[in-house]
């Protein structure tokens, strides 16, 4: 019975080399199923935000990748006519190859995903995109998460649930530097967006990223008062979280001294 079973989920699996993949997409009927398999930090493990829960950043992580990316979507395409339903499944980190997702402190990035110093740079002569310098995606090396210590329980949820969309190779929809600071069209609600939820569009891509094994990337647009609006944004950013950095490390000394 169990051998069938694993027979079963490798023909079902859209991926190649399914024991080398972290995170797999399998595709049975109507019915998609991302099979995670992720490891993380010390920090993600051991703490985690206040909150009366109690849970730890991995257990939040978790849980947000699961409530944003399960779900019923139209699809409606030859191969998938009409509503397929996703759901998300996590496996233990020594099934196969893990993925890991590290939460430490973030001074001047925020949270994002990054191959390992060998995959990156040349993934851009591979896609034409400035995204894939630093993230050089594939589904057997999908890149590590890492996020910052957040404050509250929600947050962390929602941002790994759009760096999730990342691990399963989709390229941002907000108006980043390496976009040219515009926003992919009518993508406002969208995960891959700043604040959205995850759109028929993006389990489209998603599934086309791990057939294809090529990350899907959102059209972009060169527009000079996009690009100028950014990098104010960008350095006003920078400014109010150095500031708030400066001020914790002042109320650290100052308690530190009584």
């Amino acid at each position: 019975m169990e051998d069938t079973y694993i027979k079963k989920k490798s023909e079902d699996c859209l991926d190649r080399n399914p024991e080398r993949t972290p995170i797999q997409i399998c595709l049975s009927g109507q019915q998609i199923t991302i099979d995670c398999c992720l490891r993380f930090n010390r920090r993600a493990i051991k703490t985690g935000p206040s909150g009366p829960d109690g849970l730890t950043y991995a257990q939040l992580i978790q849980t947000g990748i699961s409530r944003y990316w399960s779900g019923q979507h139209l699809i409606n395409t030859p191969e998938l006519p009409g509503t397929v339903s996703v759901s998300v499944i996590f496996q233990s980190p020594d099934t196969r190859r893990s993925c890991l997702i590290r939460v430490r402190p973030l001074f001047f990035m925020p949270a994002h995903v990054v191959s390992p110093f060998y995959r990156r740079l040349w993934g851009f002569f591979k896609t034409g995109q400035f995204e894939s310098i630093g993230l050089n995606w594939s589904p057997e090396n999908p890149g590590v998460m890492v996020l910052p210590p957040f404050e509250n329980q929600e947050i962390p949820q929602r941002v790994a649930a759009h760096e999730f969309g990342h691990l399963l190779g989709l390229g941002d929809a907000y108006g980043a530097f390496y976009r040219f600071y515009a926003n992919a069209p009518n993508t406002g609600h969208y995960i891959m967006n700043s604040r959205g939820t995850v759109q028929p569009q993006e389990v489209q891509m998603v599934l086309k990223a791990h057939k294809t094994r090529r990350m899907q990337y959102f059209p972009r647009s060169f527009q000079i008062s996009a690009i100028r609006r950014g990098i104010k944004r960008d350095l006003l950013y920078q400014v109010h979280a150095l500031a708030g950095r400066c001020k914790k490390l002042l109320r650290t000394l100052k308690h530190s001294n009584r």
